[in-house]
């Protein structure tokens, strides 16, 4: 199996947190559960079939994805089809970090997965082909990296406030009280909350506890124990809106299918 990790240069290492791309992936598995983030990713499917999104209350009903897709900040985890001989590409961005690359609100993608040209068009099916006509892994990254600069809406001054605000999040591991991130920024919690929402697409109190949990699980892995300050179960403190405009909804409207 081969799999990459590239890391864009600036302007664009201010809203993505990596590249990735694999191919020839055989999983011991037929389904995974993938973990909420905070951040939207745009997966790319680099075979011909689809891939399937599973019902988390049947999981005998699924949709199907095909070519690309997008996957907003979920509130709990998502089941995905673990598929065999996949390859697959994508763009990972940071909490806050698609919102320059968008023309709707961001929190309008919160716990939805769409197909992406509903977001941008036929050019993202153009990447695609770009991307499978090449064979060579960099260049593969370029087309990305060069498909995000088009995209890219100049929407980065109204974005200061809130990054530095997520970094202080991130830098105190989601253990940074809102009252205190908001008196250390010099603005008022209501302020805070609703830049964070809107440039994010989350509620600054989202993020934190899925950083706590993240912890959480990282100490379980090593073995460490963990001392629970409070839940830290994701969905309990997501923003979702209700705004969603038609296009969305109606993208969203699919029956299940069943296996």
């Amino acid at each position: 199996m081969i799999y990459l990790v590239h890391v864009p240069e600036h302007p664009l290492s201010l809203f993505v947190e990596r590249l990735w791309f694999f191919d020839g992936h055989f999983p011991d598995h037929s389904k995974e559960r993938v973990l909420p983030n905070g951040s939207m990713e745009l997966l790319i499917e680099l075979r011909n079939g689809p891939k399937k999104l599973y019902d988390p209350n049947n999981g005998n009903a699924f949709r199907s994805f095909k070519r690309s897709w997008i996957s907003g900040a979920q509130s709990g985890p998502i089941i995905i089809e673990a598929a065999q001989n996949s390859s697959m590409m994508g763009i990972t961005f940071k909490p806050g970090g698609a919102h320059p690359f968008l023309s709707i609100p961001i929190f309008e993608l919160n716990d939805l997965v769409v197909e992406s040209d509903l977001i941008w068009g036929s050019s993202v099916h153009s990447l695609r082909d770009r991307i499978l006509e090449t064979q060579n892994h960099h260049a593969k990254f370029r087309i990305l990296e060069e498909f995000l600069l088009k995209q890219f809406n100049g929407k980065n001054n109204g974005n200061i406030l809130v990054h530095s605000a997520i970094r202080k999040i991130q830098n105190q591991n989601g253990e940074l009280s809102i009252k205190a991130l908001a008196s250390q920024l010099g603005i008022s919690q209501t302020h805070l909350v609703r830049q964070f929402h809107q440039v994010a697409g989350i509620h600054p109190k989202f993020l934190s506890r899925i950083l706590r949990f993240q912890k959480a699980l990282h100490l379980l892995e090593g073995g460490k124990p963990v001392h629970w300050s409070g839940p830290l179960r994701p969905s309990n403190t997501c923003w979702i809106s209700s705004n969603t405009s038609p296009q969305i909804q109606m993208s969203t409207r699919k029956e299940w299918s069943t296996v």
